[in-house]
Parts: structure tokens; C-alpha cells; sequence
């Protein structure tokens, strides 16, 4: 699932911050869009209802990987 990658993405970025983490666009968009005091996710069950755009998901496992 996309929501779980993303949140891998964010704790990988917070242990290592001197991994790369994409442009500073890209690194508000996940800890702001993704974080889990936003609303927007607790609406609706991430397990159920994929909202993480396939790019965003890509993004994060080329940062990693």
C-alpha cells in the first residue's frame, strides 16, 4: 500500500537525514500531505482507500532505494 510506504519514506528520512529526500517541494508535500494529525487521513482508512498518488510512492522508493 502506498500510505505504508510513505510513512517508511518518512521515518528512513528522519533517522538519516543526510539521505537524499528529494527536493524540499517533495519532502513538505509527504510530512504535510501524509502526517498523521492531518485530517484529510483520518477521514478515511488508508487500508481500504489508496490516497497516495503512484508517483509520490515511486518517488519514495527511488529516494530509498
Amino acid at each position: 500500500m502506498g500510505y505504508e510506504k510513505v510513512q517508511i519514506f518518512r521515518i528512513a528520512s528522519a533517522l538519516d537525514p543526510d539521505a537524499p529526500g528529494g527536493d524540499a517541494v517533495f519532502r513538505k508535500f509527504v510530512n504535510e500531505s501524509y502526517h498523521i494529525e492531518n485530517e484529510y487521513v483520518m477521514q478515511l482508512n488508508p487500508r481500504e482507500f489508496d490516497s497516495v498518488p503512484e508517483h509520490v510512492v515511486h518517488a519514495c522508493a527511488d529516494l530509498l532505494g
